[in-house]
């Protein structure tokens, strides 16, 4: 699932507005300024819903926010050809609506969030170190790498320990041959005491089901 950063695309709408000289008074604010305006809508909806539980807050979504959204999709396609195609207001107009479909994924499921900025967070020591492993051999190693940063991030934000997590997913996941088993083997399905001391698998079966492409993580 590819879920984009609303944060983003707002981000870029600031700067326009930063670039553009301070509304006189009683003149019609611009359209980067009005395009904020809607946004910060969305997150205000968001802001009122944040104690829901995932269902509420999905049709809550779907009721209130889908409507906003599909608003703002038609006023930005009017606006796009009248905006001078060199500014800023015209280049987050165009980042806006050629990334629309990921923008706009938060609203399919209620656990999902507006801003991707939590996702940025717990890969932050991953782009940090990516300089000290370049080469991933090949394309399926990157995926795989990816893949093992996703499952450990997770199991973290969810307070699982990642190495006993993985050792039991590991251990589970070929005998996982239906919806409800694979959902059980999720981060947040499970807690501490359904997770096994490490121990299950060692390092060097570990290394083998991953490929070879061992990383430290957890408490061995």
């Amino acid at each position: 699932m590819h879920l984009g950063c609303r944060d983003h695309a707002r981000r870029k709408v600031v700067e326009a507005i930063r670039t553009q000289p301070k509304p006189k008074k009683g003149r019609t604010p611009s359209v980067a300024s009005m395009m904020l305006s809607r946004i910060n809508a969305l997150y205000r909806l968001e802001r009122d819903w944040k104690d829901l539980d995932a269902d509420e807050r999905l049709e809550m979504r779907q009721q209130h926010a889908v409507p906003k959204l599909e608003s703002l999709r038609r006023w930005l396609k009017q606006k796009q050809p009248k905006v001078a195609p060199d500014t800023l207001t015209r280049k987050a107009i165009n980042d806006t609506l050629n990334q629309w479909d990921h923008l706009e994924r938060y609203c399919e499921h209620g656990q999902l969030r507006i801003s991707n900025v939590m996702a940025e967070n717990v890969i932050r020591p991953f782009a940090v170190g990516r300089k000290a492993w370049l080469f991933s051999t090949s394309p399926a190693g990157a995926h795989a790498s990816a893949a093992m940063f996703t499952l450990i991030e997770t199991a973290k934000a969810n307070g699982i320990e990642p190495f006993a997590f993985l050792q039991q997913v590991i251990a589970s996941v070929a005998t996982a041959d239906t919806d409800e088993a694979l959902d059980a083997l999720m981060p947040w399905s499970m807690n501490q005491r359904q997770v096994q001391t490490p121990g299950t698998l060692n390092r060097r079966r570990l290394q083998a089901y991953t490929g070879g492409a061992w990383m430290q993580v957890g408490t061995p």
